[in-house]
């Protein structure tokens, strides 16, 4: 489980001249997707003594409608809040719309 890198891309931003390095990263699921990103939030927040980062400073957004069901069972499982802006009912889910059809 987890990422594979597939790119690294370096961006520098014009103001500053300062050097960002980012990593692009592929999943086989969307599963493994959100389970990498609520484990990397883990990180985050547990290896930062002196700074502790507040879960608050965190966001996720834009993300798929069928992200959400995943995304709620892992933040329930990894214990970090999150806030969903629908409150998404079983059989609006896209899992169970792909199950009818």
């Amino acid at each position: 489980m987890g990422g594979v890198s597939i790119d690294s891309i370096t961006f520098i931003e014009e103001e500053t001249n300062q050097e960002n390095t980012h990593e692009i990263l592929e999943f086989e699921s969307i599963e493994d997707e959100v389970n990498y990103m609520f484990s990397e939030i883990c990180k985050l927040v547990e290896n930062d003594d002196e700074q502790k980062k507040k879960l608050s400073s965190i966001s996720v957004f834009k993300y798929p409608s069928e992200y959400e069901m995943i995304l709620r069972k892992y933040a329930k499982y990894y214990d970090i809040p999150f806030n969903f802006s629908s409150n998404m009912t079983l059989n609006e889910s896209p899992l169970f719309a792909k199950y009818l059809s």
